[in-house]
């Protein structure tokens, strides 16, 4: 056990990214944070591939040099047998590339952040029961190694568990196909796998990394139903591997663990916040695993629901702000992973019709479609397009959330705040009935120091902008 008191403004349950992180943020607007962590670190995790993404916020964290100085392997090959027969090459520079990480070392690395940052933290326990009091705050009982009790007190509840929920008001909806993930780590014999692949199969697709010079992670996604149909879990994952060939098992590899099975279905929880607690990470929604992006969606998550968090304990009269904010944005990540995912599992034609793939492939709707491109001449004069709705958006500022005029379309998810940083409709409005080389010269007075050709085609790309009939 780590030092800890009785009384606390906020209590994380989770220690993993999305926990460990909205702990550090909070920690770093001034509250009183408690960390629960039931297992001891370094623990196993599945999740390992961190995309070039994740360095943004490794960067706000101040913790780059630190995930880097521990020596993991660099992501910067990777292999892809999806959409035919041909295998596609994905190459990235080192100074460009992400990691595959020990995700264990890897979440042990963001929680001592976290703790050097102010955050108490109190880990390793067996049982841990919550309750609500008629004043609303949390009574939290512990039950650590030793079975003895200890009881805290905190106002305000984070639940950063994964898939597994704490607050008993959890519902979690499937909004892609339910999946399983079966698992295990293999050891190299003569030949080191250095990249990473996905590679679509008959009933589902195999996914394999390099865990440090010798080790290799391969997993098996498929349908519960197929799995079934085999003798044993064994069966169907060794039938699997032998699928996959830019992972020659027999030949280079030999499997070195028992094997493993988890769910990997995308899901949604249909109450993600209160003005008691906030889901953060998976416990507010998961992606389906091919968009390996689940480490940076829960640290994305993480400062958002910090800003969140803060507006509800600060400024309650910005209460249903902060909520509707924080809800609105779940739904939009929810949807676009949809549309995301549907397109991927859309590219693939070899086997489209397995069962698998069948339940996965659909036709996308006109508002998945990618824009089209326009082209105008210089003498053509634009206007705010006639189907531009200007309203109150609730948008995150540096510590709170706020509103700000944006524009809403209907071919588009998600409002248009801002253009670079520079609030976007100001702008629109000196722009509407004016001649496209006029527009040019007021951006670049607006926004000195960018490139006001670009923005100009940035909004007429994206029928904020349209040409004058």
């Amino acid at each position: 056990m780590d030092k800890y008191q009785s009384k606390y403004d906020i209590a994380v349950i989770g220690g993993g990214p999305a926990g460990s992180t909205i702990a550090h943020q909070l920690t770093q607007f001034g509250y009183k944070v408690l960390l629960l962590e039931k297992a001891a670190f370094p623990r196993p995790h599945i999740g390992l591939s961190l995309s070039a993404g994740i360095l943004h916020w490794l960067d706000l964290l101040e913790i780059r040099d630190i995930v880097a100085a521990k020596g993991f392997v660099s992501a910067k090959e990777s292999k892809l047998l999806w959409a035919s027969e041909h295998i596609v090459d994905k190459n990235f520079d080192t100074d460009k590339a992400g990691w595959h990480v020990d995700r264990g070392v890897f979440d042990e690395i963001l929680m001592n952040a976290a703790v050097k940052k102010g955050v108490d933290l109190l880990q390793g326990f067996k049982q841990l029961q919550l309750q609500l009091s008629p004043e609303e705050q949390w009574d939290i009982s512990i039950k650590d190694a030793t079975n003895k009790t200890i009881n805290i007190q905190a106002d305000f509840l984070v639940e950063a568990s994964g898939r597994k929920p704490v607050v008993k008001n959890s519902i979690k909806k499937a909004y892609l196909t339910k999946t399983l993930a079966t698992y295990a780590y293999w050891r190299c014999n003569e030949v080191m796998c250095t990249n990473s692949f996905i590679e679509a199969i008959p009933n589902g697709w195999v996914w394999g990394a390099p865990v440090s010079e010798c080790d290799y992670l391969m997993c098996v996604f498929s349908d519960a139903d197929f799995i079934k149909k085999h003798t044993s879990l064994n069966q169907f994952y060794n039938k699997s591997i032998e699928c996959a060939s830019l992972f020659p098992a027999q030949k280079y590899h030999r499997r070195d663990s028992i094997l493993n099975t988890c769910d990997a279905t995308a899901y949604v929880d249909s109450q993600p916040i209160s003005k008691q607690y906030i889901r953060v990470g998976d416990a507010a929604y998961s992606l389906d695993p091919i968009a390996s992006q689940g480490v940076q969606k829960a640290i994305k998550s993480a400062f958002q629901g910090a800003i969140v968090v803060n507006t509800l304990l600060s400024q309650p009269q910005n209460e249903m702000l902060a909520i509707n904010y924080y809800k609105q944005v779940i739904d939009i990540e929810v949807t676009k992973n949809q549309t995301w995912t549907k397109a991927f599992y859309n590219q693939h034609q070899q086997f489209k019709h397995h069962s698998f793939w069948k339940t996965r492939q659909t036709f996308l709707t006109a508002s998945e479609v990618e824009n089209e491109t326009v082209t105008l001449k210089k003498t053509a004069k634009l206007i705010v397009n006639k189907e531009a709705s200007i309203l109150s958006v609730p948008v995150l500022g540096a510590t709170y959330v706020q509103e700000e005029e944006g524009i809403y379309l209907p071919t588009n998810l998600e409002p248009f705040v801002y253009v670079q940083n520079k609030a976007i409709v100001p702008l629109i409005r000196k722009l509407h009935d004016h001649y496209l080389i006029d527009c040019v010269k007021m951006i670049a007075a607006y926004m000195p120091n960018t490139a006001p050709v670009k923005v100009l085609e940035w909004l007429i790309y994206n029928k904020i902008l349209c040409p004058k009939q």
